[in-house]
């Protein structure tokens, strides 16, 4: 009788480890590291971000990290306050530019695999150390939109930079992420 229990008791104690796990890695994505405007970003884009910024720093430098950790953490975070800073200002400017952008995304994917040698899912992988998708979301998406929107501004550069200061001004920032701090319109270590 006791043997059984010891069974019992082992299997139990492997399920419950198990949906620990589970239950883990599912809150990982949703663990927020930070929350710009009320909206939130969690770990896991963190990370991917994060793993981007130190795969190009260390292909500009020859295979060597020349950003700190401190240095590289500042560029993750004002990266993810660019990219909610940019959809606020497509939706007060022009909603319609976010599907203009992601068209100019998908052109130019399909012209880069018509034209050349050197595919999307390598440069993806070798330069940033992301998958297409992800690549696609966190580099070219937010660029293309920066692209539309200087476009639309460009002849008063001067409105989209004072739209953008104020953004900056009247922003909601709270970073979870130890260490950091949002202060006076920028990303701080604490």
């Amino acid at each position: 009788m006791f043997p059984d229990i010891l069974k019992k008791k082992s299997v139990l104690f492997f399920i419950v480890v198990v949906l620990l796990a589970a239950i883990g890695l599912t809150a990982y994505s949703f663990v927020p590291v930070i929350s710009i405007n009320g909206e939130r970003v969690g770990l896991s884009e963190f990370l991917k971000v994060q793993s981007a910024v130190r795969n190009m720093d260390m292909n500009g430098n020859g295979g060597v990290l020349k950003l700190s950790d401190e240095e590289v953490k500042g560029r993750v975070f004002g990266n993810m306050i660019d990219k909610v800073f940019l959809d606020e200002l497509i939706g007060d400017v022009d909603a319609s530019l976010e599907a203009g952008a992601r068209e100019k995304v998908r052109e130019a994917i399909e012209k880069e695999e018509k034209d050349s040698n050197l595919r999307l899912e390598e440069a993806a992988r070798t330069l940033y150390g992301l998958s297409v998708k992800d690549f696609t979301e966190l580099v070219l998406l937010p660029q293309a939109k920066r692209d539309l929107l200087t476009e639309r501004f460009k002849n008063n550069p001067e409105q989209l930079n004072q739209m953008w200061n104020d953004l900056v001004k009247i922003a909601d920032i709270k970073i979870y992420y130890p260490g950091y701090k949002w202060e006076g319109g920028e990303v701080k270590k604490k």
